[in-house]
Formats: structure tokens, C-alpha cells, sequence
């Protein structure tokens, strides 16, 4: 789905072989595809992850991360509408 709407969620969780795919089942419950998808494990154990979706609704993007932070390995969840191509002041290149 092609949209100027684009929301960014940021999260940090517990780095765990199950968090990734319990987070992601929500956004495949909700029919959508996320456009990015970031995920790094730091040495405390744990892992900041980075979602970007074209084309939510503020309304569905704040029930997604309520949803988001209600996982239990999931320590916060927060979102943007419209997010500068940044994160934590770093621009995001895949190597």
C-alpha cells in the first residue's frame, strides 16, 4: 500500500529468540507490511528495534503500540507519525 503516511515504532525489548516474531505477529495480525524492520541486540542483554509502516492511522498506530508494549518481553514501545530517517541521531544505511 503505497501512502505519504509513514510511522516509525521504536522499541526496546529483552533480546530473546522469541521477541522479533511475537512483535511482528502483531503487525500481520493488523494486515500490514512493515516498509523497514531494524533490530539490534546491545550488551546489556537487551535489543532496540526499529519498524517503519506506510499508511496507519494515528488512531491504529497508538493501538498497535499499546499492543506492542503489552508484550512481556517488550520493555517500551513508542511511535511517530512521519519520522525524519533517523534513529537515536544515526541515519539508517544497511550495509
Amino acid at each position: 500500500m503505497k501512502s505519504n503516511n509513514l510511522t516509525a515504532f521504536e522499541l526496546t525489548a529483552e533480546s530473546e529468540p522469541g521477541t522479533l516474531p511475537r512483535i511482528l505477529e502483531y503487525f500481520a495480525l493488523n494486515s500490514t507490511t512493515p516498509s523497514t524492520v531494524w533490530a539490534r541486540r546491545n550488551d546489556d542483554g537487551s535489543q532496540k528495534i526499529y519498524i517503519e509502516v506506510e499508511g496507519l492511522s494515528d488512531q491504529r498506530a497508538y493501538i498497535i503500540a499499546s499492543k506492542l508494549a503489552g508484550i512481556f518481553t517488550v520493555n517500551s514501545a513508542t511511535y511517530v507519525q512521519n519520522p525524519v530517517a533517523e534513529l537515536d541521531g544515526k541515519s539508517l544505511k544497511c550495509a
